[in-house]
């Protein structure tokens, strides 16, 4: 079941003038975002552009060396966002590879403190709407990579999050769990969760997304509307082939 989540204020992530070094090098500077309530917002830039440190920092995996990152206007990485935050990591392969899909999802509710009728409950039904009940009780060792991309996603959604931080994950996966995954993600900013999807293609965001920032170097280099976007690199494509 999904909860209506009512959080305080409309910005659950607001970043200001963020920044982040490693060192020499400067990996965020002067970064501003917001994502509102019930929206799906688009991270979108190259490889190194800064996406992932962004959302670790928002997520409380690191901290920023300048400006503000707030979570349901609590600073980042506050023991209060325990449970109503959750970061699917590019790559991140969460699964235990020698049980199934269900015990793994069943045990992440149990270590969130869920009763053991809670948890299997959870497991069961977000297995079937990830369109993995069929392989639910096969060890995950024997799953193909979309599917414990997908195994991830529902990881993150076993406590229903307020804030959703999604990094590339229908990138290399099948047409059918690429949609399948947009939808449950949908289906929770459409119950109020905010979300912040990264991505390096702008086809790759979910249809509901309505708005996106673009990071390249570190910085942001459009913040707005996908459509404008949209608009923009057709309008530049087209001047690319007409020179």
């Amino acid at each position: 079941m999904i909860f209506a989540m009512r959080e305080p204020g409309d910005q659950p992530i607001a970043v200001r003038s963020l920044g982040r070094r490693f060192g020499p090098q400067q990996v965020l500077e002067d970064v501003d975002l917001s994502v509102g309530r019930g929206e799906i917002h688009g991270l979108l830039g190259p490889g190194n552009a800064g996406k992932s440190t962004l959302l670790r920092i928002l997520a409380g995996r690191l901290g920023q060396t300048a400006g503000e990152a707030r979570v349901l206007g609590e600073p980042s990485g506050a023991p209060a966002l325990k449970g109503r935050i959750a970061l699917v990591d590019a790559g991140g392969d969460v699964a235990y590879q020698r049980i199934s899909g269900f015990e793994n999802l069943a045990f992440a509710g149990r270590l969130h403190g869920m009763a053991h009728r809670e948890a299997f409950e959870r497991a069961d039904a977000l297995l079937h709407e990830a369109g993995l009940g069929a392989a639910a009780q096969v060890a995950v060792g024997e799953w193909t990579s979309g599917m414990r991309r997908r195994l991830a996603v529902a990881r993150a959604l076993i406590t229903e999050p307020a804030v959703l931080l999604i990094d590339a994950p229908a990138h290399g996966m099948e047409l059918d769990a690429a949609g399948a995954v947009r939808t449950v993600v949908a289906a929770r900013a459409t119950h109020g969760a905010a979300v912040l999807w990264a991505t390096h293609r702008l086809d790759e965001l979910p249809a509901a997304a309505a708005t996106v920032t673009v990071l390249a170097s570190g910085r942001v280099r459009y913040a707005g509307a996908v459509r404008a976007l949209a608009s923009l690199c057709v309008q530049t494509a087209g001047a690319r082939r007409a020179a």
